[in-house]
């Protein structure tokens, strides 16, 4: 069962009410709005508009000006350009965005994207040497932490254009020009912009912003604002949602044949599509081969070489697939066996890990054990890692703190990369946890779910659901709408291998609930039960039908059950019948008045009295040993649990697994 503590926001119902009123909306919509801190009519306007205003002068990022002559003095003088990228999805299209632009001002043009296994992330050295021709490098979603390499170039008669988004060291580089709306200096109004977004900046001020530009590539930069887990919040909102719409009738003859290739309406693409389709596909070649092979899907201009090169990248994704599932189990193995697992942050290395997944392999153990960990890959005397963390826990400092331990590190608040000598893992794995000790409290452990509102069954209808499209595209920054309701009488569940579907009953209102990946949640739980739950709001289409339903996200029992002296009664005497074991069958056939979970209540309480012991209820049949007074009479009032179901209906053990 999930432990996940419910935060439902405190809206006063009267502002909700007017604003429902003053907008035509269902109040579950009403406080949405108003989570998202929308509640007067302009700015509320703005947000169901998603108005082009967000989209900002590009000259209000510092350096553009420097980066704009710059570049137009390349262009007219004839010098060699190299757009130097980075192997992810957000990396790869804003290669993308820049070379193309570029390649129709100049034929001095290319692009240099660095192996992820051979050279590592960022600008290097190496990389600057091999361009031996180049003049200006223009880095896209790297170099913000390239102080060291921009001199390397400078040396060589190389200038450097800096364009990031990753948050700065104390000291930048000193380039022609450094475009990052996270620099302390940089007055830009929204800071939250991918790298493609600031290569898309950087293009529109280059077309001294001509709108044409931007409608020409939003859908670029929204598979990388997507890919890179940006905020989804005013101007990456405004980017993505244009991007979207542009996706559906792109005639870029590589996504088209990825499209073809993963089956996907392209009618319906959505930013989860690009979340957990595309974005991961175009990953996926920088991961396990070369990203390389990802622009040039997006360069493509013949359907064979899209096709072929789409296939490709398919297999690639596949492989990757293979890579994270093996080494997440040698990693989570490792875990389990070692003290680590009880550390606040969960350091743990092995040999020969692909570099290309260990990011995955990070996001999985953080997922699974709600803790920031650091997953380093060995080879010969040097690491590299990948890490990822949880809400509250900023994971750039933390590593910061650390920066004696390593070789070179960058990154964000939640995730974040470094190199690290084999030899000083252990000291960093010591220093690490020593800095996040007072700063991991158990309520930073202690996963959140953010729920808008309570739904008012009455509200509960497809077309109000449907008005939730207001808030597309959702993602980081701008989460998907999420409620509760509370008090659900459980109807019945059928259980779909790793799935359950529950029919639900709540005022009057008979509705569905599925819950994928749940079904081992629902084992003590029967027709009768009254549970609450939380999830997210969608239309079932089926037979031409469309009825409302919820999507589970975590659930748990009400706190509205009572256990009377009959029902402790009763389920003794069905452990007077068993020995030793009850089938769940058997349980349900025997039982006509008590819920299978307020059995389970009742068997605990049983157990506090010494009648039973040795209870477990988590297998397929419920196991116990008769106790000491299996056979005697007791009082059922030295049962502290008996007392607090039979007085307080439960609130204190509403979440029995």
């Amino acid at each position: 069962m999930s432990k996940c503590k419910w935060i439902i926001a405190n809206h006063s119902h009267d502002k909700i009410s007017e604003i429902a009123r003053a907008n035509n909306v269902p109040k579950f919509v009403a406080a949405t709005l108003l989570t998202r801190n929308l509640a007067d009519r302009d700015s509320i306007s703005r947000f169901m508009r998603c108005e082009a205003t967000s989209f900002h002068n590009p000259y209000l990022l510092k350096g553009m000006e420097e980066a704009v002559e710059r570049i137009d003095e390349a262009i007219d003088s004839g010098e060699r350009i190299t757009v130097y990228g980075d192997y992810d999805a957000d990396g790869v299209t804003a290669a993308y965005i820049l070379y193309t632009f570029l390649k129709e001002k100049t034929d001095n043009i290319d692009y240099y994207i660095p192996d992820r296994i051979d050279e590592g992330y960022g600008l290097s050295a190496t990389a600057i040497d091999l361009l031996e021709d180049t003049k200006l490098i223009i880095t896209v979603d790297t170099g913000i932490t390239a102080c060291e390499q921009v001199e390397y170039a400078k040396s060589k008669g190389v200038d450097v254009i800096v364009t990031d988004h990753h948050t700065p060291l104390e000291e930048i580089p000193d380039a022609v020009a450094v475009i990052d709306p996270k620099q302390k200096d940089c007055n830009y109004p929204y800071k939250e912009l991918a790298g493609v977004g600031v290569a898309l900046k950087l293009v529109y001020a280059l077309s001294d912003c001509d709108k044409s530009v931007f409608d020409r590539y939003c859908h670029i930069a929204a598979i990388g604002t997507i890919s890179d887990l940006a905020e989804l919040t005013g101007e990456n909102r405004y980017i993505v949602r244009c991007g979207l719409g542009r996706l559906r009738i792109t005639d870029n003859m590589g996504l088209k044949a990825l499209f073809d290739e993963a089956s996907i309406d392209r009618n319906s693409i959505t930013a989860s599509t690009i979340s957990f389709t595309v974005g991961p596909m175009l990953n996926a070649t920088g991961r396990v081969s070369t990203a390389h092979t990802s622009l040039k899907l997006l360069l493509s201009e013949s359907r064979e070489e899209a096709s072929a090169l789409a296939a490709q990248i398919y297999k690639e994704n596949e492989k990757r697939k293979s890579e994270e599932k093996a080494i997440t189990e040698q990693v989570l193995e490792l875990i389990e066996n070692s003290p680590v697992k009880d550390d606040g942050i969960i350091v743990v290395s092995g040999e020969g890990w692909h570099h290309g997944v260990i990011g995955i392999v990070s996001s999985r153990v953080t997922e699974r054990y709600y803790k920031p960990s650091v997953i380093i890959s060995t080879d010969g005397s040097i690491g590299k890692a990948s890490c990822r963390s949880v809400e509250g826990f900023n994971l750039f400092e933390a590593i910061s703190s650390c920066s004696d331990d390593l070789v070179k590190f960058g990154g964000h608040i939640m995730a974040a990369g470094l190199t690290i000598e084999q030899d000083k893992i252990d000291l960093f794995r010591q220093h690490i946890n020593q800095y996040a000790a007072p700063l991991l409290t158990e309520d930073v452990l202690t996963p959140k779910l953010y729920i808008d509102c309570e739904v008012d069954m009455s509200e509960f209808d497809a077309k109000n659901i449907s008005s939730l499209k207001t808030f597309e595209p959702c993602g980081v920054g701008n989460k998907t709408p999420t409620y509760c309701i509370c008090g659900a009488t459980v109807r019945n569940i059928k259980i779909s291998k790793t799935h359950a579907f529950l029919n639900l009953e709540k005022d009057g209102y008979i509705f569905t609930a599925p819950a994928f990946n749940m079904a081992d949640e629902f084992i003590n739980t029967g027709t009768g039960d009254v549970i609450d739950i939380a999830g997210t709001l969608n239309i079932n289409e089926f037979n031409g039908i469309s009825s409302p339903q919820m999507i589970l996200k975590d659930w748990h029992y009400a706190d509205s059950y009572s256990v009377g002296r009959d029902d402790v009664v009763e389920v003794y005497k069905m452990l007077y019948t068993c020995d030793g074991t009850v089938d769940r069958g058997y349980m349900k056939s025997f039982l006509h008045n008590v819920t299978p979970h307020k059995a389970v209540i009742c068997m605990m309480i049983l157990e506090e009295l010494g009648i039973i012991s040795d209870l477990d209820v988590c297998g397929e049949s419920i196991v116990y040993t008769e106790g000491e007074n299996f056979k005697g009479k007791t009082d059922l009032e030295k049962s502290p649990l008996y007392i607090e179901y039979s007085q307080k209906g439960g609130s204190k053990y509403g979440r029995i697994v």
